[in-house]
């Protein structure tokens, strides 16, 4: 387990889970957002929001209203993107 990217180890012998994001709440997920916005990264995958912010659904459902958009990419995965 120790070499898996999703875990994280803790004192020794204890493991946390580790994710993808850094992002705890739904501020940081529209400052985040923003940030990729103005830095020309693009969108971020909702699968991966949805790993890294508990209550994804809502976060994300408010945050349409302040200019976030949901849209499907290319390849049929959904993308957050600051607008």
């Amino acid at each position: 387990m120790k070499n898996n990217p999703k875990v994280e180890v803790v004192e020794g012998d204890k493991y946390k889970f580790k994710p993808v994001l850094n992002v705890h709440d739904r501020k940081g997920l529209l400052k985040l957002l923003s940030n990729n916005e103005a830095q020309g990264l693009g969108g971020i995958l909702v699968e991966e929001v949805e790993e890294s912010v508990p209550h994804s659904a809502k976060a994300l459902r408010v945050n349409v209203s302040s200019n976030v958009t949901s849209i499907v990419s290319i390849d049929l995965k959904i993308v957050a993107v600051a607008i």
